[in-house]
């Protein structure tokens, strides 16, 4: 007993020695660099992911860091510079499959070390996300699974998900990221997440179409994740879901961005009707072929050419195709940007090469009106349902090479919707954001001519029979 005594004696007054020296540390600092004070670390924060785990550092300014891994064993360590502890910093409790545990402490003075241990060798990265509230400056630390070199027996799957239509729904922001802030506090991350769960279970519903998600609740997903998860899954299509936030609050209406790799010119149209039976490569499935895994010599050079330039035009074609059709559906419910029209943008989550990709904004979180609307149940639905009527309405007259709704066109045919008229409608209007022609509405409601009545309830033939 007497020697428990002692060591907790000696423990105690090592801990004591340590805050004093931290302390000290922290003053000659201060004083010293009145231009440049201390940053102070408050607290460690851990959320565990599908697919990666996320500790997040809450800083009183921005961080100034470091980070290195090392091997044998597997850790990471993040230095952060400057920097003092502020109170007891428990070390977070971690069950995932990825950290084995955190420890931290000083390094040197005013240089605070945390260093995870992992299970085995993995990625990592780091970004600095704005002031959150409480929170200061979130630094967030992303520790992802290591992934095998890609095995050429998976070149003999081509086809998506047993022949399914398959798109992978992003619901924008999450977690340490709210997103944009609207009036009245709705925050982006809430408004997407309940459209993009709308957009997904509308997709699963339908014949011949699945729909996979990026999350399934209030978590953050690394923007290369997001992206990752299209290759991975095989998509033919990723659709991010967002809402915007502008300086002047009159900004309203939807819009849809993709992001443009080349000019979808007429010669390149034609290259690729040309390259129908590629349909596969060029529609969305190009990164989990390996070319040197190809023996055919005759086609080799084939696949390797289209999985260069043409392949990111191709992208750029299908993603401004399947944006202008959910354009058109979304202006059936809601308010249109008044440029009214697929922008090219910038958005890193776009940045994928092989996956058609959309980002849509569904509205101005920043326009009181639109803020009121985004933020109701009915309104998120009714958003949620026209983008996967955009998106059905796309598919059906673009199948994608060997995909059910491709080799039996009835598939899309049998399954007739209904639209409502609203007091905008015109039926030119109703035609393209349906994917059909004016005719064939006609021809399926025995209409003589183009004028409708708010009210009526018109059936939508899928394809055109002709």
């Amino acid at each position: 007993m007497a020697v428990d005594t002692a060591s907790q004696t000696a423990r105690s007054l090592a801990q004591i020695a340590t805050r004093i020296l931290v302390l000290v540390a922290g003053l000659t600092v201060q004083s010293n660099s009145s231009d440049d004070p201390v940053n102070e670390f408050k607290a460690i924060r851990v959320s565990e992911n599908p697919n990666y785990t996320r500790l997040v550092f809450d800083m009183e300014r921005q961080a100034q860091f470091e980070s290195h891994a090392l091997t044998n064993p597997a850790r990471v360590f993040i230095d952060l510079l400057d920097t003092v502890a502020i109170g007891e910093l428990e070390p977070p409790s971690i069950e995932g499959t990825l950290v084995q545990r955190v420890r931290h402490g000083y390094n040197r003075p005013t240089v605070y070390r945390v260093t995870f241990d992992l299970h085995h060798a993995s990625t990592h990265n780091e970004f600095v996300l704005p002031p959150n509230g409480p929170y200061g400056h979130p630094l967030v630390i992303d520790i992802f699974e290591d992934k095998p070199e890609q095995d050429c027996a998976r070149n003999e799957t081509v086809a998506s998900d047993e022949g399914n239509v398959l798109v992978v729904v992003d619901a924008g922001h999450g977690g340490e990221d709210p997103g944009a802030v609207g009036v009245g506090g709705v925050l982006e991350k809430h408004v997407t997440l309940s459209i993009a769960n709308t957009v997904a279970k509308t997709l699963n519903q339908y014949d011949g179409f699945k729909s996979v998600r990026t999350r399934h609740g209030d978590y953050a997903i690394s923007l290369r994740g997001r992206r990752e998860l299209g290759q991975q899954q095989k998509a033919h299509l990723f659709v991010s879901v967002h809402a915007d936030s502008f300086q002047r609050s009159s900004a309203q209406g939807a819009s849809v961005f993709m992001l443009a790799k080349g000019k979808a010119d007429s010669e390149l149209a034609k290259w690729l009707a040309r390259n129908e039976n590629r349909a596969d490569i060029s529609g969305g499935v190009a990164d989990w072929i390996n070319p040197n895994c190809i023996t055919d010599e005759s086609i080799k050079q084939e696949v390797v050419e289209i999985l260069g330039d043409k392949q990111k035009d191709a992208t750029v074609i299908a993603s401004e195709r399947v944006g202008r059709s959910v354009l058109d559906s979304m202006a059936r419910v809601t308010r249109i940007h008044p440029k009214n029209r697929v922008t090219d943008s910038p958005f890193a989550v776009l940045r994928s090469t092989s996956v058609p990709s959309i980002l849509v904004e569904t509205g101005f979180l920043s326009n009181p009106t639109e803020a009121k609307k985004l933020s109701t149940k009915s309104h998120q639905r009714k958003v949620g349902i026209a983008i996967a009527e955009g998106i059905r309405a796309y598919f059906c007259a673009n199948p994608p090479w060997r995909t059910r709704i491709q080799q039996d066109r009835q598939i899309c045919r049998s399954q007739l919707l209904t639209h409502v008229v609203q007091q905008s409608d015109t039926l030119s209007r109703i035609a393209r954001a349906y994917g059909v022609t004016v005719r064939d509405l006609q021809r399926a409601n025995g209409l003589k001519n183009d004028v409708i009545t708010v009210g009526d309830v018109l059936t939508i033939p899928r394809l055109s029979e002709g």
